[in-house]
């Protein structure tokens, strides 16, 4: 575990140096880093077999981009009148749109043309899943099964795509589903995060259902020492009253 979060503290450390930025310290509060984010981005990569230098890679280049997103998220969408308040709505795009870029710089200068693709159709992805998550908001009776499908997309989007990307777009990826729904359920237990600012907040009851069927895809990653991670992050995040199941003993 502590060759793990030595790794883990190299990677957040590399995230939060690209993240200073004179502009950012000035003007707007710069974000934390996602640290739960990273851990299920770098148990993705892991179980693949990748080299730590790209495993490295890709965590700071994703993460940077899901903070980009977050921050995007921030921006609200009434009408302001206000100097200031316009100004900080400008401000905060900017910081966003310069979080994003720099995904397209760590990638393009190792040569990962084909992860700039993938990242980019992941970015489309999700944005297609606020529209439809904006748009169910404004109709009533809607279950709240519906509301869950693009909450999954906005909060795991970047890890599916990237697991699909490195497993070849195969069928027995184990990471699609179960990205998305491991980081719907760790984001919904500790909110401010995407779930929460897009104002959906899921009655405990609906979402139960959905940690079950997770606790049974993460039985299902390989090696064990990545699933015995997991197990540890969910424990760590989810409430305790659910990680009760003796599935959390795999």
């Amino acid at each position: 575990m502590t060759t793990l979060s030595n790794e883990l503290d190299r990677i957040v450390a590399e995230i939060e140096c690209q993240t200073r930025h004179s502009f950012m310290d000035r003007h707007i509060h710069r974000p934390e880093v996602p640290v739960s984010f990273v851990r299920v981005l770098y148990s993705m990569l892991r179980s693949l077999s990748l080299s730590q230098e790209r495993i490295r890679l890709y965590c700071v280049t994703a993460t940077l981009l899901q903070m980009g997103l977050d921050i995007h998220e921030t921006v609200t969408n009434t009408r302001e009148t206000g100097t200031g308040e316009i100004r900080a709505r400008q401000l905060a795009v900017l910081a966003g749109d310069y979080m994003s870029s720099l995904f397209y710089k760590n990638l393009a200068e190792r040569g990962e043309i084909d992860g700039v693709h993938r990242l980019s159709q992941a970015i489309s992805d999700i944005n297609e899943a606020k529209m439809e998550l904006y748009g169910l908001q404004d109709q009533s009776q809607v279950p709240w099964s519906v509301f869950i499908r693009p909450a999954r997309r906005i909060c795991g989007g970047l890890v599916t795509h990237l697991s699909r990307f490195f497993c070849d777009d195969s069928p027995e990826n184990p990471w699609d589903p179960l990205a998305e729904n491991l980081l719907l359920m760790i984001l919904w237990s500790s909110p401010p995060r995407p779930v929460a600012e897009l104002g959906i907040r899921f009655p405990e009851e609906t979402l139960r259902p959905l940690f079950m069927e997770t606790l049974q895809q993460v039985r299902e990653v390989r090696p064990l020492d990545v699933r015995h991670d997991l197990i540890d992050l969910i424990r760590e995040t989810i409430p305790a009253r659910w990680s009760e199941s003796p599935v959390m003993e795999g």
